[in-house]
């Protein structure tokens, strides 16, 4: 209760009861994008603007767990706050809500495939591929007001090495798998050639 005990000099005290609250909750499902419940998603909260957040007592409640056969999950111990919950399975893509409000009992995460970058660069004069070149995917690019799910601040897939010399790739064709699904910049950098920016797209299981 936050009671101070004054105990004096030799005194000492033969029994202290602590009662610990319950805290609140956040109740969802974690589900693909056809619906189906996913089993063994690992969901975590984080509290705004803070690092994870953590409650500890006697049953040692925290803010991350595993769903459930049925794809359901409960996240227990929280504060009265609002968190960003994130689902992460396999080899899809991470599930974000931000803005969550401890004591949501109905919250949905919806993970989706991930999806894979595929061109060719070739020179803009002679249409002769390029065959040494750097890639980056930024996040940002076409589409800012999607509906597609937002990708953590400062997000970058780089291809080959980005911050030293290009790489070689046959015939200028480049691939890039197992990347999230969102609005992407593609920056394009060879030497002698000036570096190019395309918005790219990168949806869901393509």
């Amino acid at each position: 209760t936050g009671e101070v005990i004054a105990l004096a000099e030799g005194q000492q005290v033969g029994e202290l009861v602590y009662t610990l609250g319950q805290g609140s909750q956040i109740l969802g499902v974690v589900v693909n994008a056809r619906g189906e419940q996913i089993a063994g998603a690992q969901v975590s909260a984080t509290e705004a603007n803070s690092g994870p957040h953590v409650v500890f007592d006697s049953h040692e409640r925290n803010t991350t767990t595993t769903s459930e056969s049925d794809g359901s999950f409960r996240l227990a111990g929280l504060d009265a706050s609002r968190y960003r919950v994130i689902a992460k399975f396999a080899d899809f893509a991470p599930a974000v809500a931000a803005g969550v409000a401890a004591g949501d009992s109905a919250l949905k995460l919806v993970l989706l495939e991930k999806g894979s970058v595929v061109g060719v660069v070739s020179d803009a004069a002679t249409r002769a591929p390029v065959a040494q070149f750097s890639l980056r995917l930024e996040t940002g690019g076409v589409g800012r007001g999607s509906a597609l799910p937002p990708l953590p601040p400062g997000m970058g897939v780089s291809f080959g090495d980005f911050a030293g010399e290009a790489q070689d790739y046959t015939d200028g064709v480049f691939s890039k798998p197992n990347v999230n699904p969102g609005d992407y910049t593609l920056v394009i950098s060879a030497p002698n050639f000036v570096s190019a920016e395309l918005p790219v797209r990168v949806e869901s299981g393509r």
